[in-house]
């Protein structure tokens, strides 16, 4: 399947944008993408990729440009450190980075490696994970806007925890938090995932086989959290604020204009459509169709 799916996008790249996402939209939901007059969570994030276009949206998908982004915010109190960042694997003198850390390239989320002693890493492991992502534009699978002409780089930052933390995914819209996802149990691979308001109680979004049985608990600075995301929301129909919460100090993850590209299967009808009636899509000035004339998609 994956491989078929490779050769879809790939024959698919010429496509434009509309059209692309209308098919892969019915491929997925089965039903159509209404980008006229769209109604639903999953209709309005595929409506702001193709009307939505700032040119500072390039800054915060990059994961090191996001890290200068937030902290002229907030200050550096919540920024992961950096030990550096490079264009090419052959670039990088290992011998100056600490015995444990975290290196990714900056373009996308699923190219990185986590060394806990660095005398004992697979260095060719870890060059062929991060060249296959250098490789990759992340733009051509969901037609985020933002990523399609982003520069690939590498980066090596601090190793908060020793196992993958943790991580609060906080919807907001309109600079409102409407709920937190928090991701547990990464290590396994097999994360789990559940849905809080700002009181901390369950909500029940997902498909009923996607819902664990058990609760996790509120964070003891979860007011702490929940201002962040505020913050860091301002100015937004939509954006979904990652933050880790590592022995009670919060860390910036990432901003994500287009929770799982726009095409979310995990919440039910019922959540799409909730969340579809909190994005006020009146307040966009539509860029897209300028663009156009100017080839500049």
């Amino acid at each position: 399947m994956k491989f078929y799916k490779r050769v879809f996008v790939k024959m698919a790249e010429w496509l434009p944008d509309d059209v692309y996402l209308k098919l892969v939209y019915y491929a997925k939901f089965h039903r159509r993408l209404n980008l006229k007059c769209p109604v639903t969570y999953t209709e309005k994030l595929n409506w702001l990729k193709l009307h939505d276009r700032k040119m500072k949206y390039h800054e915060i998908v990059d994961k090191y440009e996001a890290k200068n982004y937030v902290a002229q915010i907030l200050g550096d109190r919540y920024i992961i450190p950096t030990y550096g960042v490079w264009e090419r694997f052959e670039d990088i003198d290992f011998s100056t980075l600490p015995q444990k850390f975290a290196i990714k390239t900056t373009h996308d989320s699923c190219h990185y490696a986590l060394v806990h002693n660095k005398n004992e890493m697979n260095i060719n492991d870890i060059r062929k994970t991060i060249e296959d992502g250098l490789k990759k534009n992340h733009y051509y699978m969901c037609r985020e806007w933002p990523y399609k002409d982003l520069r690939p780089r590498i980066i090596a930052e601090e190793l908060i925890s020793d196992n993958p933390p943790d991580d609060y995914k906080f919807f907001m819209f309109h600079g409102k938090m409407d709920s937190v996802m928090v991701c547990t149990e990464r290590a396994t691979g097999h994360p789990k995932f559940r849905f809080y308001d700002q009181d901390w109680n369950r909500l029940y979004y997902q498909k009923t086989d996607r819902e664990p049985a058990t609760d996790v608990k509120m964070p003891a600075n979860f007011l702490e959290m929940i201002k962040v995301a505020e913050t860091l929301s301002t100015g937004f129909v939509h954006v979904r604020v990652d933050l880790y919460n590592v022995n009670e100090h919060v860390y910036f993850g990432e901003l994500t204009l287009y929770d799982n590209g726009g095409f979310d299967l995990d919440i039910t009808y019922e959540t799409d459509l909730l969340w579809g009636r909190k994005m006020d899509l009146s307040c966009v000035s539509d860029n897209y169709a300028s663009n156009k004339d100017k080839g500049v998609e």
